[in-house]
């Protein structure tokens, strides 16, 4: 029979109320710049193989964003699914990817030089509303463990440093505005 691999569960949550805040990093919001999101609370992970630091993400350094959060991973090979949402309205795009912070670029998919992106959603109306982002991929980590973030990028640089740039909370119940799935595969 084979044998299942562990699996990690992470997320960017706030408090109901609470808006997923900004993507903006140190200096100047830019357009089409991919900036880390925020990740703040591992849900489950097998034995710990999986843990989340909020040091090591150069694109955020001031004091006034969000803490983004990194995902540090043992050497192994792992399929990714990531769901991710942007507040976004009036023909703002968004795009996200898994990205090696350890590496300094967009992790490829396992054998080839492929970026692991997600697909970009679009926003017609003038309102804004939650758009999500998927991410899937099989990549490897080799030599050591490495560090990894979920980074997006917006098409108008207002909505970078809007407060909904990672997405528009709800009063009802915790806001859950980005989620990781990690799977080790044996």
């Amino acid at each position: 029979m084979p044998t299942l691999g562990k699996i990690a569960f992470i997320a960017h949550s706030e408090p109901a109320g609470t808006n997923g805040g900004v993507l903006r990093g140190s200096g100047t919001a830019a357009a089409n710049a991919f900036y880390a999101r925020p990740l703040n609370y591992v849900r489950y992970a097998d034995d710990n193989f999986a843990t989340l630091s909020t040091t090591g993400v150069a694109s955020h350094s001031s004091s006034t964003d969000p803490t983004p959060g990194v995902i540090q991973l043992p050497v192994g090979i792992y399929r990714v699914e990531i769901t991710s949402y942007a507040g976004i309205g009036n023909g703002v795009s968004m795009s996200s990817g898994w990205y090696s912070e350890t590496d300094g670029r967009f992790e490829y998919y396992k054998g080839t030089t492929d970026k692991i992106l997600g697909g970009t959603a679009f926003a017609s109306a003038t309102a804004k509303s939650n758009h999500p982002s998927k991410i899937v991929g099989v990549f490897e980590v080799t030599g050591s463990p490495k560090q990894y973030s979920v980074r997006q990028a917006l098409s108008n640089a207002s909505y970078v440093s809007a407060d909904q740039a990672c997405g528009i909370g709800s009063a009802g119940s915790e806001n859950v505005f980005c989620t990781v799935r990690l799977l080790q595969i044996p």
